[in-house]
């Protein structure tokens, strides 16, 4: 009974089992923390994101019907913002995960890095899942001509020009960089509580705020508008890979210390 209280996996107290297989089966069982609460991570994000599409959708309509106004081309049709707030949404969701969790896995004796790479590897699935189904909406908006009002939301401009390839590959990279900020973010929660966020944030600003003022006075902004309308977004975005890996390396470097207690 107490191993299979304390080993999740029900790997612990079998004899002969190699090492790697049963750290394996622990990480699988630390994905399952998470997939455990598919309300969370699966069918709430998706009926805030029907809900924003059907705005979104009715109000082209109201005014392409109402507003005398004729359709856009499809290089300028009805663009607009909405497909970013899942990006938003899979931080905020992974911050909220991993403080759910955390201290539940230390008391099912998961180690930190079978916890956190339980974790990654699960948010990673829903970051390949859901740039997938943008790809399958999108391939069904060029088809429908925009749903029939020339309405460019899973593949807003300058992606309406790109592939069906260079889509998917564009949303992979976008889920698993905002995936990665929401984990390095949440073990800092976890670590130093809301002190620790307001410090991070305050620190991040002033970086941002600085890398703004180099690029305003001098010359690298010139060079980075021009790099930008050279570069195709799916080429943009793979650049963001090592970022994105930099991230979890800070993740798990702050989660290593972070106690069983906050």
């Amino acid at each position: 009974m107490t191993a299979l209280a304390t080993d999740p996996a029900g790997t612990a107290g079998t004899p002969g089992t190699p090492a790697p297989h049963r750290t394996t089966h622990r990480i699988v069982a630390a994905a399952r923390l998470h997939a455990a609460n598919p309300w969370q991570t699966l069918l709430m994000p998706w009926m805030i994101y029907t809900a924003i599409f059907a705005g979104t959708a009715g109000i082209y309509w109201l005014v392409m019907t109402y507003g005398n106004l004729e359709a856009q081309t499809d290089q300028e049709g009805g663009v607009n913002g909405g497909a970013s707030w899942v990006l938003i949404y899979m931080m905020v969701m992974m911050v909220q995960a991993m403080n759910r969790t955390f201290r539940f896995a230390l008391g099912m004796s998961l180690t930190r890095r079978e916890y956190y790479l339980g974790t990654v590897a699960y948010f990673l699935t829903l970051a390949v899942g859901y740039a997938s189904a943008f790809t399958a909406l999108a391939a069904i908006e060029r088809a429908t001509d925009g749903w029939g009002l020339t309405l460019q939301f899973f593949a807003p401009m300058p992606l309406n020009t790109e592939s069906l390839a260079a889509i998917w590959i564009t949303w992979v990279a976008l889920f698993a960089l905002f995936m990665a900020i929401g984990a390095a973010v949440a073990t800092i929660y976890v670590r130093w509580a809301a002190t620790g966020l307001v410090t991070f944030f305050i620190a991040l600003a002033a970086v941002i705020i600085g890398i703004i003022w180099v690029m305003v006075a001098t010359s690298a902004g010139t060079h980075f508008v021009d790099w930008a309308t050279r570069t195709t977004m799916a080429t943009a975005a793979l650049w963001s890979l090592p970022l994105s890996a930099l991230w979890l390396a800070a993740g798990y470097v702050n989660l290593r210390r972070a106690g069983a207690r906050n």
